[in-house]
């Protein structure tokens, strides 16, 4: 029997190296993208048996570049890999760390981008895409998505979450709801609130 095929966005991060190993360990194959050849090579030694059965590969791509959708489509078409399921979990640190209360309309439009563009940009990309075989998205988003930071909880670094990071999780949960809206009879979409 053929192995389901996941797509997992940002596979290298804490949520992300949990659902690699998860489904690997589970007879699924994984595929994953990471945005540098540093996670890349961590990945590649901590699942290096994966790799050599031909079960796991890893994707560097740069979510916020151009185009870096329709290549990402382009090396699935390459390697022959239709996934049945997408997990949009990809985030960047970087983009949440503020000095202080202001944030720039650059970190807006950077965690924007890979919370809600990037995920949209992925999912049309795999309906479209020859011989597509998607059935199930999963949008990572967060408690943030759904209330505000509470002021008395703070991030291990003695910080307050950012605004925008709620904000634009806020946006994945309703983009989910607009993906089930118009793709719902064929697939199913999920978000999932961590928090």
């Amino acid at each position: 029997m053929m192995k389901k095929t996941i797509l997992i966005t940002g596979g290298s991060g804490l949520i992300g190296l949990r659902l690699v190993s998860h489904y690997l360990s589970n007879n699924y194959k994984v595929v994953c993208t990471v945005s540098s050849l540093k996670s890349k090579s961590k990945l590649e030694k901590d699942f290096y048996s994966f790799i050599q059965e031909k079960v796991f590969f890893i994707f560097v791509f740069d979510f916020n570049k151009k185009e870096f959708s329709e290549k990402l489509i382009e090396e699935l078409v390459v390697n022959n890999i239709t996934p049945y399921a997408l997990i949009n979990n990809a985030r960047n640190i970087e983009n949440l760390d503020v000095n202080n209360e202001f944030i720039s309309e650059v970190n807006w439009l950077k965690e924007f981008n890979i919370a809600v563009i990037a995920s949209y940009k992925i999912v049309i990309g795999l309906i479209e895409m020859k011989k597509s075989q998607l059935k199930r998205v999963i949008n990572i988003s967060s408690i943030y998505g759904v209330v505000a930071v509470n002021s008395s909880m703070k991030t291990n670094k003695g910080k307050l979450t950012p605004m925008h990071y709620g904000v634009c999780k806020a946006a994945l949960i309703h983009l989910t709801k607009e993906l089930t809206a118009k793709y719902g009879k064929k697939l199913t979409f999920n978000s999932v609130s961590f928090g």
